[in-house]
């Protein structure tokens, strides 16, 4: 066998298991729902990189060693609302309800104890639903998904710079 074809069936093999095993979060964040906090909301992502105050409990638990000052709290509501979805096709009518949640979280951390701190999360990291009147109603007249993260979590302050944290 060429060295080229060889080459090219190896690259093909190690993208292919690359792309099935890479994709598969993707896949199943379709009701993912990100925003757990105040920060959260407003810097997406970036934010796991620098978290700080009590939401660091959840999005960074080695970040909550170099909180400053004592304990922090923080509680949201976020109000979640779907509008109505109404398709008109060749084929099929369908259209779906308008759907309202609430949607509550609470980060604490604990005083800083010789470099541990000590924090809880109680978040809902995926859910949401869709309820179906039209020819979809067939297969899912409705769909709940509600989830309930409860996370205790640890970080220590190895020195001025560095930081190790876990959760559950």
């Amino acid at each position: 066998m060429p060295s080229h074809t060889r080459f090219t069936a190896g690259a093909l093999s190690a993208a292919s298991t690359l792309i099935l095993f890479g994709s598969a979060p993707t896949q199943a964040a379709g009701y993912k729902i990100p925003e757990q906090s105040l920060n959260s909301t407003a810097l997406s992502a970036a934010y796991v990189a620098n978290a700080h105050g009590a939401d660091a409990s959840y999005n960074n638990p080695a970040a909550m060693a170099f909180n400053e000052g004592g304990r922090a709290l923080e509680a949201d509501l976020t109000l979640i609302h779907l509008t109505r979805i109404q398709h008109d096709g060749a084929s099929f009518d369908d259209r779906s309800q308008v759907e309202n949640f609430q949607m509550p979280t609470l980060h604490y951390v604990s005083d800083d104890k010789d470099g541990w701190r000590y924090g809880f999360s109680m978040i809902s990291p995926a859910g949401l639903s869709k309820r179906w009147e039209g020819t979809a109603a067939a297969f899912a007249e409705e769909f709940t998904l509600q989830t309930l993260e409860l996370n205790p979590t640890i970080g220590f302050q190895v020195n001025d710079r560095f930081a190790v944290g876990g959760g559950l």
